[in-house]
């Protein structure tokens, strides 16, 4: 958060005189959506990192820090990860936990968006990033946890295969989330 919130504040805080200049010199540009962009509501969801959870009308001014938001909300979940976390002591139990984390997205892909796409509508946002979140500390506590080297190293070549198979094709459909399995894989080898 000390990292990363001064240049958030600052780059959000820069596009109000930028709106309130467009308000004075161009009234007939600013439509009901745009005012809805750069509503109130939209500035203090942006400024206290909430603008990627989700919530209605909170997209908006600094758009591009959603991913931000969201990734504070894991943060912030974190503590209570660790509970979860704390209890995985074998590399079989991470794998099991990266599965489960890569199952709730997936499943919501074929019951939010009929299975045509893995990337979830804006109010899921928090979910996918939160069960991506779970993903990463199950490769790490897979990658902590005693395996033999030979396993790593088919985990390795099987997760580069894939990730060149489903490059190749282009990602369609679901397999944007298969995309992100095989590089977690990839990277806990």
């Amino acid at each position: 958060l000390a990292r990363v919130y001064p240049a958030h504040f600052v780059m959000t805080i820069a596009w109000l005189p930028l709106f309130l200049v467009a308000i004075l010199a161009f009234p007939a540009a600013v439509t009901l959506s745009v005012r809805e962009q750069y509503s109130l509501t939209a500035l203090i969801s942006a400024l206290t990192l909430t603008n990627g959870w989700g919530l209605p009308y909170t997209q908006g001014w600094n758009g591009v820090s959603w991913s931000v938001g969201s990734e504070w909300f894991a943060y912030l979940t974190f503590p209570l990860l660790t509970v979860l976390l704390n209890r995985v002591v074998t590399s079989k139990m991470a794998l099991l936990l990266a599965a489960a984390s890569l199952l709730v997205p997936f499943a919501l892909a074929v019951v939010v968006n009929g299975g045509h796409q893995y990337m979830l509508p804006w109010g899921w946002a928090v979910v996918r990033v939160e069960a991506a979140f779970v993903l990463g500390a199950a490769m790490y506590l897979f990658n902590s946890r005693k395996t033999r080297p030979f396993r790593v190293t088919g985990v390795l070549v099987a997760s580069v295969i894939a990730i060149l198979i489903i490059v190749g094709r282009g990602a369609p459909g679901l397999e944007i989330g298969w995309l992100i399995a095989c590089f977690a894989m990839l990277i806990a080898s």
